[in-house]
């Protein structure tokens, strides 16, 4: 009973969290009325585990759930330990229980909570579909704060279906052992840490793989919605962004960005003729309230999408399928342009950037300081300590620091060198720009991940010990 209900938070809570107050109401008269339904039980066909299957020190939900705590502290490789066990105790239940197997794995609702689940996790059992030729379906009750258009554009390669609430849990208690944990991937190397599976899979499928596309109808919709902006149709779009503030989620605090700085950055690209997309959520800073653009005569060259009259989820589409490249951080957002086959520019990372993950691009990582020496660190000598493999903004005495605007700048130039096919050959000089934690980790199996930045790598290179 005590599982249960800690499922039923964890997941209602992924939900919740970006709702009013009135919506917290209504999750309240669903904890209630899921409490009455279960005080009639004997109405419902009862669990096919044995409690001691899934309830105790050694249950594989209790070893997910120690694996996620570990991960997000940093602690990766102790983390997968754990995962690893707990989904080899996944395995052992399901031929307990069903010597014959009945289903497949499924994924459950927390694959499409958010715009980068929806992302990454979705084009992940879509590439796992293609190499293992094996089914994934998704189970889900709410759409949280995904995009359902983008959602309806990856149902047409992977399985996907919306429940009712209590079908939903009744379905997951029923087979709550063939529900797949989404930080822990089973493949055919082993059980791999998520953003480490999709970089297995897409080395895999990434040549043969057909970006996400927009109908011609909805292309049309879209350039009418833009014909009532103040956007230049015709000059290159580059999409970008931010998550700016770190207070409210400790855990993924460390993923912050400085928009001042981007913004001063851009600044040159805009005056050649580049169109800037700020993306995001409504409510968002203001482009107009920074320094950098309030008296600039090129603000018009950045359109604050995410506070526009047109913002909706069609045209989050459109501009992501129809970016030159996205600049972006650590945040869900980044994963979105690789289902359009698009680069991307991974700002501000945390190290040893685990989630390098993209179609193609470059990764440009947070400067790591010493506070009480005032030195900035090597990554080689500090790769082992699990503080920087976290993304925790506290990290005493030790502290992350965005890029300077002039390290962005150039940065961004390898980026539009990228789209403009002028440094092709400097694009796959693979061995110079791998982050040196693929060199001290050997892996026994092929990824393919985003490289270092060139000139992050001229600038910074001492630090990587080049």
């Amino acid at each position: 009973m005590a599982e249960s209900w800690i499922a039923f938070f964890r997941f209602r809570f992924s939900l919740f969290r970006k709702r009013t107050i009135s919506f917290l109401h209504y999750e309240y008269l669903a904890i209630e009325k899921n409490f009455l339904i279960r005080l009639g039980r004997s109405k419902w066909r009862k669990p096919l585990f044995s409690k001691s299957a899934i309830v105790g020190s050694e249950s594989f939900q209790k070893l997910f759930s120690d694996a996620d705590y570990l991960l997000m502290q940093g602690e990766y490789f102790e983390a997968l330990d754990v995962g690893t066990k707990a989904e080899s105790l996944r395995q052992e239940l399901k031929r307990i229980e069903f010597p014959e197997s009945l289903i497949n794995d499924w994924a459950g609702g927390d694959w499409v909570s958010n715009i980068g689940h929806t992302a990454l996790g979705l084009q992940l059992l879509r590439m796992k579909k293609m190499v293992e030729e094996v089914e994934t379906p998704v189970l889900f009750h709410s759409y949280g704060s995904t995009n359902k258009l983008l959602l309806e554009k990856i149902s047409n390669h992977v399985n996907i279906k919306s429940l009712p609430l209590l079908r939903y849990y009744r379905f997951e208690e029923m087979f709550r052992a063939f529900r797949i944990e989404m930080n822990y991937i089973n493949t055919q190397v082993g059980v791999l840490e998520i953003n480490e599976a999709f970089k297995y899979y897409c080395y895999l499928t990434r040549s043969k793989i057909e970006p996400i596309s927009l109908t011609p109808e909805e292309l049309e919709i879209s350039f009418d919605y833009l014909k009532k902006s103040k956007i230049d149709i015709d000059a290159p779009m580059i999409a970008l962004h931010v998550r700016e503030t770190h207070e409210r989620d400790k855990l993924r605090s460390g993923n912050y960005s400085d928009l001042e700085s981007i913004v001063q950055a851009c600044l040159p690209f805009a005056e050649q003729g580049f169109q800037f997309i700020r993306m995001g959520n409504t409510g968002m800073r203001r482009l107009s309230s920074l320094e950098s653009l309030s008296n600039s005569p090129l603000n018009s060259r950045f359109f604050d999408y995410a506070n526009s009259e047109i913002k909706s989820e069609l045209m989050d589409v459109f501009f992501w399928s129809n970016c030159k490249f996205l600049i972006g951080g650590d945040s869900g957002p980044i994963t979105v342009p690789m289902l359009f086959n698009k680069p991307v520019l991974r700002l501000n990372a945390n190290q040893p950037f685990l989630a390098n993950i993209g179609y193609s691009g470059y990764i440009v990582p947070k400067l790591i300081r010493n506070v009480e020496s005032g030195n900035l660190l090597s990554y080689i000598e500090n790769i082992e300590l699990p503080v920087l493999w976290s993304h925790k903004n506290e990290i005493e005495p030790l502290r992350r620091e965005c890029l300077p605007s002039s390290v962005i700048q150039a940065c961004i130039d390898d980026m539009i060198n990228i789209c403009l096919q002028k440094r092709e050959g400097e694009s796959k000089a693979r061995d110079l720009l791998d982050f040196p934690y693929t060199k001290r980790h050997q892996r026994h199996y092929p990824v393919h991940e985003l490289p270092l930045s060139p000139s992050f790598v001229s600038r910074y290179g001492e630090l990587l010990n080049y």
